[in-house]
């Protein structure tokens, strides 16, 4: 998926991608270590909470500069 997201007042244009496997595993444990709170919240529910990389876009697409 092509999304934009809003950084320090420009907008960047990302790939979004979500993580399966054991790069998912790696990437929740980096989470795990420094938010403790989805920790928490991932053992309130039966599903996998899904992990989303985001990937600045180098094919040209817009974004604004910064100001």
């Amino acid at each position: 998926d092509r999304v934009q997201m809003a950084i320090g007042g420009h907008t960047v244009a990302v790939t979004a991608e979500q993580l399966h496997g054991e790069e998912r595993q790696r990437a929740w444990r980096a989470i795990a270590a420094t938010s403790p709170r989805f920790t928490k919240y991932q053992q309130q529910t039966d599903r996998e909470l899904p992990i989303i990389r985001l990937t600045e876009r180098t094919d040209g697409a817009s974004a604004t500069p910064p100001e």
